[in-house]
């Protein structure tokens, strides 16, 4: 029986089917002379460094003909043989016995061909194969060797079979050697011999094919509505519209992608606290696309409502602006870069040295990079958000633990007061601290000031693995923490002792910081609360869209064209617009919308949002309550315009999830730092924006004077609330098609173009 579970979990190892120990070893010493041809090789045509340290920063030219100590030491380049051939090279070799350890092994050991397992010491059979750890030669049945990893001081570059006591061995040896190669990085630093990252010009053949399938792809999207290919592109891309989103995407006719995308983000999130999230799923989904539009007629009815929520909270003052400004760009945009190289030069012209970057991401083990500013005397560690499938199943993780965890606390001779945070974020700082520590009290012992920093779970990794340095280098005094976009992720014990040295910075609607358990039920309950209203608006929708469709997407046109000087006003007698659908054709069309869904094996109750079930226990079980760490930066808007004030981390409009149309935009980076500047400039601004007209004080366009719905295929209550557009120059509210213009209102201190209406756009006596 054990030899067929064996057979079933077998690993893919390019040797797990080998029962004869003497084919392996062979395969092994192939390898290997393969590796030292390749290091040699390098060693023959590697980079040289050629570095000009001026005012304009730091040239590097590459000569692959070049001699150099790194590139011409071939012992150098094995001394670390786990890690790529740019970090081999790019470490000051010393030659003081002792200083850094020798990685590397002569020989793999020959197999060794045993009757029992070595671990269980189950007799081989036809039925218990026999298989060979590739780091210590013994034999071991598939039970007790299932594990699969590559041994470079071997010369074994490909994923290989060990045993469970070598791959804990394993995993030891590459901490250690990873270590020791960022303490040296760091020393060639502090003695000004830090060698910088270079490109080793190395284009694969799997470079080149991802290159020409993401080519491909970028064309099939880009093709105009014409011929076969424009056409299939249209169809694949309202295709995954449909089947993504479902009901939220409205066919995909209605609304924008990112909306369907906040839309669905939505639905998913309050998908664990339905009964049925299958069933019930889409339903929310949909129901939460009417409930943004609601929210959004809240805040337009009551333009200062914003406003009115800070206050008494004060402002952020300009030198808090201007550091959050001048640091921001670390976390926010150059840790987010493809490779090292790209980091390195966007923050050289910044005034910050790379000193080396962790760029293997796996679960709870995010990218981060050590940055050490020479004028200021700061190193930064800069921990990424989130960016890859690895990364988004740490966010998964998200029950509560003990933080710190009981075996740091052991480990470090710390004892600290029970709290608790999200656990894959708690496990990923303390992995980040192991491996950077040495690393940072270090260079703090040379005088240099400690930032950690970081963006969403970059920002969560950032506050907890600040919390274990506070306690090795001497307090808060020692570390300064900036964190962007910053998780839930504490409870309030823990979130209240991070207020003396961090920040948290939190961009009006986005979605992650409030994203709690708690924060889900409350947006559901609200959207269950109106669910008949928000049933009425879905089934006059597609209405709706189902009799334009029928009318082949006849183009919709002004009802009523204003006057000018000398007319008489408005447009001369017609037949008015007609319904969008008549009496006679509504019975007819909801027929016709039901036949199909039932055609598609969709109950008629998917119609509705009626199916949806009362709260349940579930939902009103107490969830452990967590909030966001530190000082709270909180950016609003007011009259179109960016404001920050501190606010309490009880802030209400910060303990609900505010579904927004722009609940994902604001997670984004670029638009928090361009967030940042729009407050400060618009404090310096020399004119102050006009108020925004409340929605229930106009009824028709300011400009055309038609229905602010004329130009889309519902006029549903939702449709309306979507079509008020305010113009930043006047505050009046007009419709989407006579706003299309986008200026630039400097005046205001808005020096990103901004939504205008025609009258204002074409306006050559206003001032900008």
């Amino acid at each position: 029986m054990k030899g067929m579970l064996g057979k079933l979990r077998r690993s893919g190892s390019s040797d797990a089917k080998e029962t004869d120990p003497g084919s392996g070893a062979a395969e092994k010493k192939e390898r290997k002379p393969s590796l030292l041809a390749n290091l040699k090789k390098g060693a023959k045509e590697g980079a040289s460094y050629i570095t000009d340290q001026g005012a304009k920063g730091i040239k590097i030219g590459i000569s692959k003909a070049t001699e150099t100590k790194q590139a011409d030491d071939s012992a150098g380049a094995l001394r670390f043989p786990s890690l790529s051939y740019v970090e081999q090279r790019i470490v000051t070799l010393s030659n003081e016995e002792g200083r850094l350890s020798d990685f590397t092994r002569e020989n793999a050991p020959p197999a060794n061909k045993m009757d029992r397992c070595h671990a269980c010491q189950e007799v081989f059979s036809m039925t218990l194969y026999r298989y060979h750890c590739s780091h210590c030669g013994n034999s071991f049945c598939n039970e007790d060797s299932p594990y699969s990893v590559k041994i470079p001081k071997f010369g074994i570059l490909q994923k290989t079979r060990v045993c469970g006591s070598c791959l804990e061995q394993l995993l030891a040896e590459g901490k250690e050697e990873r270590l020791a190669w960022r303490a040296q990085r760091v020393e060639d630093f502090l003695s000004g011999n830090l060698v910088p990252y270079f490109d080793p010009r190395d284009d694969t053949k799997t470079d080149k094919a991802l290159r020409v399938f993401w080519g491909t792809v970028y064309v099939a999207q880009e093709l105009p509505f014409m011929g076969a290919l424009g056409t299939a592109a249209y169809f694949v891309n309202s295709s995954k519209v449909l089947a993504k989103f479902g009901l939220a995407g409205l066919g995909g006719l209605m609304i924008r992608e990112d909306l369907a995308q906040a839309t669905a983000l939505a639905g998913r999130v309050m998908e664990g606290l339905l009964p049925d999230p299958r069933r019930d799923g889409p339903k929310v989904a949909a129901a939460a696309f009417y409930h943004m539009a609601h929210q959004r007629g809240l805040r337009g009815e009551d333009p200062d409502l914003e406003h009115k929520a800070h206050r008494g909270c004060p402002e952020a003052s300009p030198a808090e602006l201007a550091e959050l400004l001048r640091l921001g760009n670390l976390p926010l945009r150059f840790v987010y870069q493809e490779d090292a190289l790209e980091m390195q030069r966007l923050a050289g012209l910044q005034g910050w040295t790379l000193v080396y970057a962790s760029l293997r991401n796996t679960v709870e083990r995010p990218l981060f990079a050590v940055f050490v500013s020479v004028e200021t005397r700061e190193v930064a560690l800069v921990i990424r958000g989130t960016k890859t499938v690895m990364d988004a199943v740490t966010d998964a993780r998200s029950e509560n633990v003990r933080f710190p965890s009981e075996q740091w606390q052991q480990a470090h001779g710390v004892m600290d007061e029970a709290t608790r945070a999200h656990k894959g974020m708690a496990s990923a700082a303390e992995w980040i601290f192991e491996e950077s520590y040495q690393d940072i009290r270090r260079l703090h012992e040379e005088g240099y000031q400690v930032l950690v920093m970081g963006h969403s779970l970059g920002a969560a990794c950032a506050v907890l693995a600040s919390r274990l340095l506070e306690h090795l280098l001497g307090g808060a005094a020692g570390v300064r923490t900036y964190a962007f976009c910053t998780p839930s992720c504490a409870d309030r014990a823990l979130a209240a002792r991070c207020d003396r040295a961090t920040v948290s910075v939190v961009l009006r609607d986005d979605a992650v910081p409030r994203l709690s358990p708690a924060a889900a039920r409350g947006a559901l309950l609200e959207i269950l609360d109106r669910r008949e209203a928000y049933e009425a608006w879905l089934r006059e929708d597609l209405a709706a869209v189902k009799a334009r469709a029928k009318g082949a997407w006849a183009p919709r046109r002004r009802a009523v064209v204003p006057h000018s000087p000398g007319q008489r006003g408005g447009s001369p007698p017609g037949p008015p617009q007609p319904r969008i659908v008549t009496v006679e054709q509504e019975a007819e069309i909801e027929t016709e919308i039901k036949h199909s869904l039932e055609e598609s094996k969709l109950s008629d109750d998917s119609l509705s949002f009626g199916g949806l079930a009362a709260p349940t226990a579930q939902m009103q079980q107490n969830f452990d309550e967590v909030y966001i760490p530190g000082r709270i930066l909180h950016i609003y808007k007011h009259n179109g315009a960016c404001k920050a004030a501190w606010v309490p981390r009880d802030l209400p409009t910060l303990r609900r999830l505010e579904l927004q149309d722009n609940l994902l935009d604001d997670h984004r980076g670029a638009n928090v730092l361009a967030a940042l500047r729009e407050v400060r400039d618009v404090r310096d601004a020399r004119e102050s924006l006009p108020s925004c007209t409340p929605f229930s004080q106009a009824t028709v366009c300011a400009v055309c004077d038609n229905d602010f719905t004329w130009n889309s295929t519902s006029d549903s209550p939702a449709q309306a609330l979507r079509d008020k557009t305010h113009c930043r120059r006047c505050g009046l509210l007009v419709c989407p098609a006579c706003s299309t213009g986008r200026r630039a209102l400097p005046a205001f201190g808005l020096h990103v173009p901004q939504a205008v209406c025609d009258r204002c756009d074409n306006d050559a006596a206003l001032t900008w």
